[in-house]
């Protein structure tokens, strides 16, 4: 760990920029100029994966959420477009208009309607990276779009990584955070607000919490 990346951001690294920094790269191998999609943006690892693909030569990021502060805070860290997941209406056309017209990369760590509508909205060949079910454990996924587009559906977990593949994104992401390049919100609380720090994380925070000796 460089000097300068605090405790609680390094070990954020170490759980959701793994998660994130691995689907784009180990997984998806997201290549320069391509453009990313990314659901539950607002969420840590959503954060982190906007600032990777940047990080990594995305042509266009677009972060999908339902906190509206959450999206404004991923813009300010590199988004281009951002889309509201809970607003009425084709989510799949908004998806695409802010991809404008293009999504090579999807990161899903919600699953459920938000990965059907991201399907709808994915381009011919797309890599779809499944990293969790934030929204519910099943989803009808319609044939179409997948035969059709030639969609690859991936799922993605930071244990089945070689660890010399984890230490080489762990190296990149915290030098880029020593830098700068790459910050985390951390919430910091001591070992006797655990039950407080359970709160927080059932509400749905958007920051890193941190229990601290």
């Amino acid at each position: 760990v460089p000097a300068g990346v605090a405790d609680g951001v390094a070990v954020a690294l170490g759980i959701s920029g793994l998660a994130a920094w691995l689907a784009l790269t180990w997984r998806a191998e997201l290549q320069p100029g391509e453009h990313v999609l990314v659901l539950a943006a607002s969420g840590v690892l959503g954060q982190i994966a906007v600032q990777a693909a940047r990080l990594l030569g995305a042509g266009r990021v677009v972060a999908a959420a339902r906190s509206p502060e959450g999206l404004q805070r991923c813009l300010e860290l590199g988004a281009d477009a951002s889309v509201r997941l809970d607003e009425p209406g084709d989510l799949s056309a908004a998806l695409a208009q802010a991809g404008e017209g293009r999504i090579d990369v999807v990161l899903d760590p919600l699953w459920g309607e938000p990965l059907v509508a991201a399907l709808g909205a994915a381009s011919f060949g797309a890599r779809i990276v499944q990293i969790g079910a934030s929204a519910g454990p099943e989803a009808t996924i319609p044939s179409a779009a997948i035969r059709g587009k030639m969609l690859v559906l991936m799922g993605h977990t930071n244990f089945a990584a070689p660890p010399e593949v984890k230490r080489e994104a762990y190296t990149r992401m915290a030098e880029a955070a020593a830098r700068g390049e790459i910050t985390v919100e951390v919430d910091p609380l001591g070992l006797d607000q655990v039950d407080e720090a359970w709160r927080r994380l059932a509400a749905g925070s958007h920051r890193k919490i941190v229990l601290v000796p």
